[in-house]
């Protein structure tokens, strides 16, 4: 019954229920209290918890008075009925809770039937046959009387040229379109980049034999797979060659990859798989381009190639950019072969990761280029025959104890230990290793030959010059160029003397300053590198006063670009942070910044001489470069028979 004036509540009898859940709901005769009003716009209040949507007059309320009494009207009242339920639904609910598992129990025993079945069936495929018999499978008997599969498969493809071409139709695009669901490839990720458009400036005659094919997953090769439209078996020759991959595949009609070594297995050779052209061959070929599904035709470059020694470069590229841009390669004798591969996470991520890229793909001699803020997993895991050459160390601090503070990953609660001297015990596999940033009153603190000194070299943006091409400095405009970043007390003081200068006329000098150094090239203050080199190659001396450092960029363009540099000693700074060898050298040294106009006015009033100070300056400079990089590799040399690293133990582990 529903009962109830204007305001007040109404009762509603809804019987005794079982609730959804199987529980008893309300019991008989339980009343639902509602609130009532009769006054257009009330709001009507929660039921049970849930607050109903706010109307505008009173047809919500008869909606919920009319929604209790369907309810009552719809829920048996007997209670005989009520307790059958109460009963029947929990009972309903553990049946099929129970069938259920039965269910998923005989679809186990059923799948573990077909298991066991499936791997005790006899094998009735061909037994392994030696690695002999592959090759006189493929390419006929060693006498050269018969013919092998890879020759029957040759006279296919050439007739198919044949065919094709009398019909007008682009086989090699009829291949690469193939929708045969043999060949259907089923590894999805590929690592395929483009090649450089310049690469083939540098394609030398080599000699190389096929020997097999064979399906080669894209993370089997040793550099990412490289993909051309104009691929040959030559183009892919020279890539691996210049990379220093003996062993090279060639796969999908267009790609290349490069292997550093090739296991004729007969179970993964099928030289059948091989049959695509090659999508830079415009006749028929001994050599074809693979298949599909990764299967690729190998073959060996029978070419001597130099020894390869790996370096891997640390992505800061400002401060590694003398081996970022590749400019060391100048002034090495040519002994070796460098392959420069990246030093990111994607190797470093776990020593599982770094043995598989460092020791299995890229075996032998190798130089780790890294920054010092990121060296800890390194030098934990630093692999035999390798060197280390440490950039990004500004002040020359690291690796020792300043002012009772250990900078670098040692001293308490670091992986390595300090030695009474303060200075990191290193593994002797990373020992000696090579650092920027001369600064000889903290490198005392190591022992003599442990740390030794690479040059900066020029920034990464800095253009590359042909040294056979310098204009002498008897030809240039301008007596000298300041170009700097006012980020210390030495710049700016240097900068005050300058524009006080009467010695030197304006249009023979050429000064830009800032106050902050500006790599964006929208910003006002940025010079354009192009520029920059430019006024460089048109000044006498270059103005080099101290930053953080004393080395700096601004020191290795000049001299790139044939100007002098200029730096002053600044009370014996000079002396304790620059190597002695520079010291020697025709670079322009004046006590004091405030001599320095007077001295430079004085050197271009003989021209002549400043033209041999300036071809001693850049032989000097050769084979200062070429003293250094060769330093490295003899240091790999004499690591050549190491046997404790990294590498050896972790074999020993697995």
């Amino acid at each position: 019954s529903i009962r109830g004036n204007t305001g007040s509540t109404r009762d509603v009898d809804v019987g005794s229920t079982p609730g959804i859940d199987g529980s008893r709901g309300f019991t008989t005769g339980s009343v639902v209290r509602l609130p009532t009003s009769t006054t257009p716009g009330s709001n009507i209040s929660t039921i049970n918890g849930v607050e109903p949507l706010s109307t505008k007059d009173s047809t919500a309320s008869s909606f919920v008075s009319n929604f209790a009494i369907n309810q009552t009207a719809h829920r048996p009242s007997s209670s005989r009925s009520s307790l059958w339920a109460s009963y029947l639904g929990p009972l309903l609910i553990r049946l099929r809770l129970r069938t259920t598992l039965v269910t998923l129990l005989a679809a186990a025993v059923v799948i573990a039937i077909y298991v066991a079945a499936w791997i005790n069936k006899p094998c009735h495929c061909t037994p392994p046959q030696s690695v002999n018999d592959v090759y006189t499978q493929n390419f006929g008997p060693s006498d050269g009387k018969g013919k092998g599969k890879l020759d029957t498969l040759r006279e296919k493809h050439s007739q198919r040229l044949l065919d094709a071409t009398a019909r007008g139709i682009d086989l090699k695009k009829h291949d690469h379109n193939s929708t045969s669901k043999e060949f259907e490839p089923v590894f999805r990720q590929k690592r395929v980049t483009k090649t450089s458009s310049n690469f083939t400036e540098r394609m030398r005659e080599l000699s190389f034999k096929h020997v097999g094919c064979a399906q080669v997953l894209p993370s089997k090769f040793m550099l990412a797979v490289q993909r051309s439209d104009a691929m040959t078996a030559e183009w892919c020759a020279n890539y691996c060659y210049f990379n220093g991959g003996p062993y090279f595949g060639l796969t999908g009609g267009n790609q290349c990859g490069c292997l550093r070594s090739f296991d004729a297995n007969p179970l993964f050779s099928n030289v059948e798989r091989c049959f695509m052209a090659c999508s830079g061959d415009t006749e028929a070929t001994d050599i074809l381009c693979g298949g599909r599904v990764w299967w690729a035709s190998i073959c060996m470059i029978t070419t001597p190639i130099p020894e390869v020694i790996t370096m891997y470069v640390a992505p800061a590229k400002r401060t590694s950019s003398l081996f970022t841009t590749g400019r060391f390669k100048k002034y090495l004798s040519g002994h070796y072969l460098y392959v420069k591969k990246p030093l990111n996470h994607l190797i470093t991520r776990t020593e599982e990761m770094f043995y598989e890229e460092v020791c299995v793909r890229n075996p032998g001699k190798k130089i780790f280029v890294q920054i010092a803020g990121a060296i800890d997993f390194l030098l934990i895991n630093f692999p035999e025959n390798s060197v280390l050459v440490l950039t990004g160390d500004e002040v020359g601090n690291w690796g020792i104890t300043n002012k009772g503070r250990a900078i670098g990953p040692h001293g308490a609660g670091k992986p390595f230990d300090s030695s009474e001297s303060g200075h990191i015990l290193l593994p002797p596999s990373a020992l000696p290793f090579f650092k920027q940033y001369y600064n000889e009153n903290q490198w005392r603190a190591w022992p003599p030959g442990d740390v030794r000194f690479v040059p900066l070299g020029s920034r990464n943006e800095f253009p590359d010059i042909d040294s056979k091409k310098l204009k002498r400095s008897s030809h240039r405009d301008y007596i000298y160029a300041y170009m700097v970043a006012l980020t210390d007390n030495t710049r700016q003081q240097l900068h005050t003397i300058l524009v006080k200068d009467t010695i030197i006329p304006t249009t023979q000098r050429f000064i830009h300053v800032t106050q902050n150094w500006h790599g964006n090239a929208n910003h006002e203050d940025y010079v354009d590198p192009q520029k920059y080199a430019q006024i460089m190659l048109d000044s006498i001396f270059v103005l080099c006063p101290k930053g953080h450092h004393i080395e700096q960029f601004r020191i290795y363009e000049a001299l790139e670009a044939g100007a002098l540099p200029v730096l002053a000693r600044d009370d014996g700074y000079l002396n304790s942070h620059i190597p002695p060898e520079y010291l020697q050298s025709p670079m322009i040294f004046v006590d004091r910044w405030q001599d320095a106009p007077a001295m430079l006015a004085k050197l271009v009033s003989d021209r002549t001489q400043l033209d041999i100070r300036q071809k001693a300056m850049q032989n000097w400079y050769d084979a200062f470069m070429t003293s250094k990089m060769r330093e490295i590799e003899t240091v790999l040399e004499e690591k050549a028979n190491q046997t404790a690293g990294f590498c050896t133990q972790y074999q020993s582990l697995k």
